[in-house]
């Protein structure tokens, strides 16, 4: 049974030519890596063009299901009501070809202190696909949005029972203890 898919995420295209000069970067930097650059320079354009074609996020009423890679394909499913924050990140080289990373962060994450649970590198319009995702994941919590309008006035209200309730109780418990002494 699969959930209705609210939003699907689109990938830029310049994300591919990023992906294929990030990688020769990394070898260019490493000693080992310099022999590889002549097959990189072949195999790494097929490699970034099948990667980027793999890579898909969809946003589901519950979900926000992330798919990726070529040789090891990995599908992650973060549950909406688990979404701690959603930061965008510009680095110098991203902006230069005017791509986005969306870092995904949740509670009790899997991710290291200081690391995403997930990133999502080069989603056309990141801002607006964190707005959607976020609204999506207040709207399932029951959490006020701040472009709703009034707060619910029915939720202050069955609170304010609740701690009325509660201080009864007390009450009667301190009238109980006091009694059986």
């Amino acid at each position: 049974m699969s959930e209705h898919v609210i939003q699907k995420a689109r990938f830029d295209s310049k994300l591919r030519v990023y992906l294929f000069l990030s990688s020769m970067g990394i070898l260019l930097l490493t000693v080992i890596g310099i022999p590889l650059i002549p097959i990189w320079l072949f195999l790494g354009w097929w490699w970034a063009g099948r990667y980027f074609d793999s890579i898909q996020c969809d946003l589901t009423e519950r979900r926000l299901r992330i798919r990726r890679g070529v040789v090891f394909r990995k599908d992650k499913t973060i549950m909406l009501d688990k979404i701690q924050d959603m930061s965008l990140q510009h680095g110098p080289i991203q902006r230069w070809f005017g791509i986005t990373t969306l870092e995904v962060e949740t509670a009790g994450g899997s991710g290291t202190q200081g690391q995403a649970d997930a990133k999502l590198v080069g989603i056309v319009d990141a801002q607006a696909f964190q707005e959607a995702v976020i609204a999506q994941r207040d709207r399932i919590s029951g959490q006020v949005s701040p472009a709703s309008s009034a707060p619910d006035d029915s939720n202050y209200v069955s609170t304010n029972a609740l701690l009325a309730d509660i201080r009864d109780t007390l009450h009667r418990v301190e009238q109980r203890l006091s009694s059986a002494e």
